[in-house]
């Protein structure tokens, strides 16, 4: 027992003087901005902070955007919103490769912070690397990387930090604004996005809001102010990268889905073969239900605060799922009211107030065609 005690208390003072480790006079923090990648979660960038002293060997980087695939229930969890990241340290030279690899454009921005500010932000991650305290719950929008790291620099420097959040160039955005700038390079992304999203993020936001984009944080430090002075004292572009790859014309969600809306109203109009239109029929209901479900399931049964109030459920009803379950009258109904909510939706398609993908409007087109259609050639019951 004497023994077990002894190690703990070794281990104990190990920790202890880690987190003791102090900075020299030439040690330099400075913020990491990396630009978008073509993948999409890297497609709106990345923020981490570097602690560089060369007299004591010091040069990590601090990194608030890692999780774990190997956690218990990760998938599960994550599907749920329950989202774990946490502050991740690794050597400078270990964090650089797997963005030099993509040719992403690095950029350094060195703060200038007194000895003292240094210290303070340096025993503040010092602390928050530790295991009990490492791990934080993630937004995509409101706590990520980007904010983590403006946190970190406001909250423990003595001095008064005045970010720079007037971004005239974009001026009364909204975060699906913003979303759908850093993904038009991955087009399908951009439209799952786009389907899971509610109307929560098709509102303005507030010009602080802007920086969880890791560029948008760029900014603001460029012109930011600590006690009067500027709080970059130097920028260094590590490394230039090379565009983003936008995905080709034909190979885009608003291409394929006009194309396949162009087959299907063909067919519908010039095809002779009911029993086929039926099958297309009952394929399309089923998979905008399942859709509707899945969005559905998103809004109530999950963390997800951004799935919530989700319009697309306008047209992915999960209620298509009971179609073949209604009477010849309780279907003519449903359709007639469905067609009806997609030409409102499709006439106001501009004017909503949750911004759809604009690749759907053609498929939408065809479903009110076809549920006009439908609804017209069921007879009521008891006809003859």
């Amino acid at each position: 027992m004497k023994q077990l005690l002894s190690i703990a208390a070794v281990f104990i003072c190990l920790q202890n003087l880690a987190f003791a480790r102090s900075l020299s006079p030439e040690a330099e923090i400075s913020v990491i901005t990396c630009a978008p990648g073509n993948l999409i979660y890297e497609c709106f960038g990345h923020t981490a902070i570097r602690i560089f002293d060369p007299l004591n060997n010091i040069d990590e980087v601090y990194n608030y955007g890692i999780f774990e695939f190997n956690k218990p229930n990760f998938e599960l969890n994550f599907a749920r919103g329950n989202l774990e990241y946490k502050l991740g340290v690794s050597p400078y030279y270990a964090f650089l490769p797997v963005y030099l690899a993509d040719n992403r454009t690095i950029t350094e921005q060195v703060l200038n912070l007194n000895e003292a500010d240094k210290k303070a932000v340096y025993d503040f991650l010092q602390w928050n690397a530790q295991p009990q305290n490492r791990y934080y719950a993630y937004d995509y929008f409101y706590d990520n990387c980007a904010t983590r790291v403006m946190q970190v620099i406001g909250n423990n420097i003595d001095g008064k930090v005045i970010y720079h959040t007037h971004f005239k160039d974009s001026l009364g955005y909204s975060i699906r604004n913003l979303v759908d700038i850093y993904s038009q390079n991955n087009t399908w992304s951009k439209l799952g996005i786009d389907l899971c999203l509610g109307a929560k993020i098709d509102h303005k936001i507030a010009d602080s809001t802007y920086c969880f984009l890791p560029d948008y944080l760029e900014k603001s430090l460029a012109k930011a102010t600590i006690n009067g002075q500027p709080l970059v004292a130097e920028t260094r572009i590590v490394h230039q990268g090379v565009p983003r790859i936008n995905d080709v014309w034909w190979q885009q969600p608003i291409f394929v889905f006009w194309l396949l809306a162009i087959a299907l109203l063909l067919h519908y109009v010039f095809g002779n073969s009911q029993t086929l239109k039926n099958i297309i029929d009952n394929s399309l209901y089923t998979v905008f239900g399942l859709f509707g479900l899945f969005m559905l399931s998103l809004w109530v049964l999950t963390d997800h605060k951004t799935a919530a109030m989700n319009l697309n459920l306008l047209w992915a009803m999960p209620l298509h799922l009971l179609l073949p379950f209604l009477s010849k009258n309780a279907k003519r109904t449903y359709l007639r009211i469905y067609s009806a909510i997609l030409i409102l939706l499709l006439v106001n398609w501009i004017w909503f107030p949750q911004q759809f993908n604009n690749a759907l409007f053609p498929l939408l087109v065809v479903m009110a065609y076809r549920s006009m259609k439908k609804a017209s050639a069921i007879a009521p019951s008891g006809s003859r």
